[in-house]
């Protein structure tokens, strides 16, 4: 490199053309440095909010998705139970049930239903293998304990 100003980026040869003193080079590089604190305190605020939002928005994600596995769910089975039926009306058909399949599809939807009803009504227990009965010690708590007239 030569003292020229020919760096092979030519960034000598720009601050000689946009700084004409080395005064008004220290006033842009203490602009810069105000909006460099100005954009890292932007920043700094937008991961705080982005410490309850990421967090809240993919709970949000995921109970729709279980929303919609669980009502969803029961929904194509009643539309595959109301197909299996139109063709098991067809003539020739070999389906045994014939037009009772749409209600066995409801049954099922509904025996499912059921289920996670039942499940979701018990009550919380610090199982670690769900419907085991298991404890690790020192974690959960430990149901010989409890006194059940407090």
């Amino acid at each position: 490199m030569s003292a020229s100003g020919d760096d092979g980026l030519g960034i000598i040869a720009f601050a000689n053309k946009r700084f004409e003193s080395p005064s008004s080079a220290v006033l842009a590089s203490l602009t810069g440095a105000i909006v460099a604190l100005g954009a890292a305190f932007i920043d700094f605020w937008t991961a705080v909010a982005d410490v309850i939002i990421v967090p809240l928005s993919a709970m949000g994600e995921l109970l729709a998705g279980v929303l919609q596995a669980f009502i969803g769910g029961g929904a194509s089975i009643i539309g595959q139970g109301a197909a299996t039926t139109v063709q098991s009306l067809v003539p020739g058909s070999i389906f045994a049930l014939g037009p009772l399949t749409f209600a066995e599809g409801i049954a099922a939807a509904g025996a499912g239903i059921l289920v996670m009803t039942w499940i979701l009504s018990r009550e919380v227990t610090s199982d670690t293998i769900p419907f085991s009965a298991t404890d690790i010690p020192f974690l959960g708590v430990d149901e010989d304990d409890e006194d059940p007239s407090e």
